[in-house]
């Protein structure tokens, strides 16, 4: 993606978030009872926090501790690459965004580019550009999740 549709993509979304009434977290939860380890490839805009852990049992309300990841962060040009372990029953934030009622295509041209790998004991999950927000599923209006297990 180039820097002007990076940059017009961040822009669009930043008045989509300045305007909403909530805020939507994409969240990889660790039910599996085992670390895992990610890697993902983040814009460096807001929309991608640096990531946080919180306890899955706060995962509805959102409302409870959150510890910075400890995520090693190396920059790729415009982007980041972050590695991540999340320890069991916990959870981290990857994305969020305001008002998202679960319509993913707004968000291709966001995800172009982009790639998370999620390492367990089983093996290795992958998803790309688009696949990236598709993968997650709705917890409540104010968390989607992509559950390990």
């Amino acid at each position: 993606m180039g820097v002007g549709r990076s940059l017009r993509a961040a822009l669009v979304l930043a008045t989509v978030q300045a305007s909403c009434s909530w805020t939507t977290y994409f969240l990889i939860a660790n039910r599996s009872g085992q670390q895992i380890q990610l890697q993902y490839t983040a814009r460096r805009i807001p929309a991608f926090p640096t990531p946080f852990i919180l306890p899955l049992k706060d995962l509805k309300s959102l409302g409870g501790p959150r510890a910075p990841a400890g995520a090693l962060a190396r920059r790729l040009d415009s982007l980041i690459e972050y590695t991540v372990t999340v320890p069991p029953d916990s959870a981290v934030a990857i994305f969020y965004a305001g008002t998202y009622a679960g319509h993913p295509n707004g968000f291709d041209e966001l995800f172009t580019g982009l790639r998370l790998s999620v390492r367990t004991s089983r093996g290795r999950m992958e998803y790309e550009g688009g696949e990236i927000p598709r993968a997650f599923k709705k917890l409540n209006r104010f968390a989607y999740t992509l559950d390990i297990e």
